[in-house]
């Protein structure tokens, strides 16, 4: 998460994650960037399922968002990830300034970088 404040008192437990309120969650006042890792697909949300990586800006709809997989570079495709499972998941969460992209890459453990995201999404990040 990247946030100019600390400040979190009115930000409620469970699934505001401790972030947002019902009050100010989307609010562009709020000059938040998450990345989520959601085991509970939530409708008011609009998750794509209960097993999920999200990016959110300033409020819980994320902006970008994609089941949990990892490209296999040895299979050349995606495979599932489960999050929930006990089985110690890395991300790297990346961003260029210059190019205004941020990517989101998974892989298990012991499995070397991917070289595909998960998630890519041209952001600007001059007001976070």
């Amino acid at each position: 998460m990247i946030s100019p404040s600390m400040d979190f008192t009115r930000a409620m437990p469970s699934e505001f994650l401790g972030l947002f309120n019902t009050s100010n969650n989307g609010n562009s006042t709020n000059r938040i960037l998450a990345v989520e890792f959601d085991t509970v697909k939530s409708n008011e949300f609009l998750d794509v399922d209960g097993n999920h990586v999200g990016i959110d800006l300033n409020g819980l709809v994320s902006v970008e968002s994609a089941p949990a997989a990892f490209f296999s570079n040895r299979q050349n495709k995606n495979i599932s990830l489960k999050l929930s499972s006990e089985d110690p998941i890395r991300d790297w969460i990346e961003y260029s300034g210059e190019d205004m992209l941020l990517n989101v890459t998974l892989a298990p453990l012991d499995i070397s970088k991917p070289k595909f995201p998960l998630l890519s999404r041209k952001m600007n990040l001059h007001n976070i």
